[in-house]
């Protein structure tokens, strides 16, 4: 703490107000939504609605709102958004379906289990050094361009050959773990590149409060969707979710070529 003390630019002090209202109205509200997922609770899908109806009337007419509606007209900011939820809406119920998938379909231990995951893991440890070398040196627009298609690849090598081999697993998953650090990388940078000096903290902290609702969404989903599917076999259950997994990763490729599309000088 020190060292990090020292080292940090001296900034003038500025004061302002927190908007407590807009971050209660958000956090109730996406709660109750997930609840409603989870629970099945009409009750829980009003209330939830509600709060982030109040959600939006507090940031329309907070004097400092807990997030800039601008935001929420800035259709670049959004495209590049929509790449990062899907990415961590599949991550993270990934690292809740393929456990299960390990112990409950291939009869591993759950120590085994964590061990065919593993090289993944440190795949996305191996390559987090890179993805900034690689952002300075040659942009965001090849990992953008290129990079969503690798994670459907690995989610699509999962709904086909999974339910064979675990094998497959392990390999399908560092593919996508591999492109979930280059994407997540990649679209925070050029986030701070494509919004004004005075949106910048807002827009990463509302991208940072979607990855956290995306990927507790994803679990919920991923969830919900199995008891969905419980008369199914375990096989073909697991099929169809990384089948879902995969389309929402090719929506994830449509929004970042529409973005490529529209800022084709400004990503380079």
């Amino acid at each position: 703490m020190p060292v990090f003390a020292a080292l940090v630019p001296k900034e003038e002090v500025r004061h302002g107000t927190f908007d407590v209202a807009g971050a209660l109205f958000a956090a109730t509200g996406i709660t109750a939504l997930l609840m409603a997922l989870t629970q099945k609770s009409i009750l829980a899908l009003l209330g939830g609605s509600l709060f982030v109806l109040l959600f939006v009337w507090r940031i329309s007419s907070a004097r400092e709102p807990f997030v800039l509606p601008a935001l929420f007209t800035n259709r670049n900011y959004l495209k590049l958004a929509a790449v990062g939820v899907s990415a961590y809406i599949v991550s993270f119920a990934l690292l809740f379906i393929m456990p299960q998938m390990l112990v409950k379909l291939h009869g591993l231990s759950a120590i085994n289990a964590g061990l065919a995951i593993f090289p993944g893991s440190i795949m996305a440890m191996l390559v987090s050094p890179m993805t900034g070398r690689t952002i300075d040196r040659s942009g965001n627009h090849g990992i953008l361009q290129f990079l969503p298609w690798l994670m459907a690849a690995g989610t699509l090598l999962l709904a086909l050959f999974a339910k064979e081999s675990y094998h497959y697993l392990s390999l399908a998953y560092m593919l996508v773990s591999v492109a979930f650090t280059y994407i997540t990388s990649s679209v925070s940078n050029e986030m701070s590149r494509l919004l004004i000096p005075a949106q910048i903290g807002s827009g990463l902290g509302l991208f940072q409060l979607m990855q956290f609702f995306s990927g507790a969404f994803g679990v919920a989903l991923s969830a919900t969707a199995l008891i969905w599917q419980r008369d199914l076999a375990p096989a073909e259950s697991y099929s169809y979710i990384y089948s879902g997994m995969t389309a929402i990763l090719l929506l994830s490729v449509v929004s970042a070529r529409q973005y490529l599309r529209a800022n084709r000088t400004s990503v380079h």
